[in-house]
């Protein structure tokens, strides 16, 4: 029973395969990875522009999305009685670098929609005309 024990610093039989092996396994866990940091930075870029979807718009305050909400229900035959514009919990979304605000207004009846609005562009814009538009 004379079997024999290589030591692990003993040179290989075959070193230039070793050598690929190696090389092809460093490639397999780099790729990957570096795919991964490329993906994570270009999420984080995209964030960062939609974030700053241009200039805030200046015109965009509460004030003003109101008076222009209550002007446009102003033309409905129910007769709108008062709007209120509020900041939603959470924080304000942005639509094209507007802020968006939560407005309820009363038409009175018990019920009171609920408008999500901004100023985009000089104009009103509501969920009613951009579904995508969320508060």
């Amino acid at each position: 029973m004379s079997e024999r024990i290589i030591p692990s610093f003993a040179p290989r039989a075959f070193p230039a395969a070793d050598r690929r092996h190696r090389r092809r396994r460093a490639l397999l866990l780099l790729v990957p990875s570096a795919l991964l940091v490329a993906a994570l930075m270009l999420t984080l870029v995209l964030r960062r522009a939609a974030e700053s979807q241009g200039p805030v718009n200046q015109s965009a305050t509460p004030a003003a999305i109101e008076g222009a909400l209550e002007q446009r229900l102003a033309a409905v035959p129910l007769g709108v009685r008062w709007v209120e514009c509020v900041t939603p919990r959470g924080g304000a979304s942005r639509y094209r670098g507007a802020q968006v605000l939560r407005c309820a207004a009363n038409f009175g009846d018990p019920h009171m929609p609920i408008y999500c609005s901004t100023i985009a562009g000089g104009a009103l814009v509501t969920d009613r005309d951009v579904a995508a538009l969320r508060c």
